[in-house]
């Protein structure tokens, strides 16, 4: 039986592995877990980071080569905010 030869592009492209669209290229992002009990600019509180140490604002975490992926407001524990950094 002889194939047209769009039914043999869609057939040859069956067989090629989809890749996910989100899968990480290259190595894992190296980031942590930071807590603060609140962030704003005037009298600005310290924001400590597991492993990584205090930082005096969120400036000062983007000066020190990491960026800010994700943040939220943690209201069981006293209203603190969370901040997930990593590595730029």
């Amino acid at each position: 039986m002889k194939l047209s030869p769009l039914l043999a592009v869609i057939a040859s492209a069956l067989t090629i592995p989809a890749l996910a669209a989100d899968a990480p290229i290259g190595p894992e992002p190296e980031g942590t877990l930071c807590i603060a009990r609140e962030i704003r600019k005037s009298s600005p509180r310290p924001i400590f980071c597991e492993g990584v140490g205090e930082f005096a604002s969120v400036a000062a975490i983007y000066a020190s080569g990491y960026r800010v992926v994700s943040s939220g407001q943690l209201a069981e524990a006293g209203e603190p905010v969370y901040l997930i950094i990593e590595r730029k």
